[in-house]
């Protein structure tokens, strides 16, 4: 998963910013939409997690399921289906949602010559 760092960045640089967004803002005091990440589950060679955007009022504005490239390596290729379950971030306000679930199912579903591959499959 790439993620962009402000490591090395200069405090000064990161307040000036963070100043310079809330000038923008219509309400100066108000905080903006904050991300939980998830635990992190293993899938294959890899690693899954969630990550939520809620905003000012708790409103789930975003939800991901974020994984590694590895995560793709060594699935099952035999049945039966495999379902991964994604837990949510567990300091996230609540919502509507519990987890995030995905089913690899290795050798597909009828019907025949259509969901015949491997394929993820988010319910």
């Amino acid at each position: 998963m790439t993620r962009f760092s402000f490591a090395g960045t200069s405090a000064a640089v990161i307040a000036s910013a963070t100043a310079t967004l809330r000038a923008c803002s219509d309400n100066p005091t108000e905080a903006g939409p904050q991300a939980f990440k998830g635990p992190q589950i293993a899938g294959g060679y890899g690693f899954a997690c969630t990550e939520m955007v809620v905003g000012n009022a708790n409103d789930l504005q975003e939800l991901s399921r974020m994984s590694t490239e590895d995560a793709l390596v060594n699935l099952p290729v035999a049945l039966p289906n495999t379902e991964f379950v994604v837990p949510l971030p567990r300091v996230a306000p609540t919502t509507f949602y519990n987890r995030v679930g995905i089913i690899w199912p290795p050798q597909g579903h009828p019907p025949a010559a259509i969901y015949t591959s491997p394929y993820f499959d988010a319910p």
